[in-house]
This record gives structure tokens, sequence and C-alpha cells, in this order.
């Protein structure tokens, strides 16, 4: 079930975490979205490919952010449903 998993990097030095939404779609692949970063979205044939896509397409969301001098925003609180996605701090 994914809202056992969590992953070693939370609460670690120089990480943070941001709440993201792990969709199954129709299909069977999983559709991952993070509401705090809107260009953070990507879709994965499969749960544990899913996990590593999340925190790769956030991290590229804050490249462009960068790049583009935009403020990279802070996280939220986690909601039900949502798990929470730790990167090395931006």
């Amino acid at each position: 079930m994914l809202n056992s998993f969590s992953l070693t990097m939370i609460n670690q030095p120089n990480t943070v975490s941001y709440p993201a939404q792990f969709t199954k779609q129709d299909d069977g692949t999983y559709r991952i979205s993070f509401r705090d970063v809107p260009e953070a979205v990507t879709h994965c044939d499969d749960i544990n490919d899913a996990v590593v896509a999340a925190s790769y397409v956030l991290r590229i969301a804050f490249e462009h952010y960068r790049e583009y001098v935009k403020q990279i925003p802070a996280p939220s609180p986690v909601q039900p449903g949502e798990v929470l996605v730790s990167i090395k701090r931006p």
C-alpha cells in the first residue's frame, strides 16, 4: 500500500519534503503530482518507479524555477491521500 511507505530522506539534514498525490489510473499506471509545484507531474507503470520519478520530476521543476527566477514554493502540510517525497534542499 502506497500510504505505508516512507522515503529514507525524510527529516534528514538539507532535505525538504513535499506532499505528492499518487493516483492509480484506469490503465494501471500511476500519475504523480504535487499541488505546491504544479509543473511537477509524471506518469509511471510501476509504483516503485513512481517513487523515484516523483523525486526526479520535483528536482527538474525546481531547476526550471531557478532558471526563470521564480521563487521555490514552501511545502504545504501533507493532506489525507498524499505522500511526502523528499529531495535535497534546492
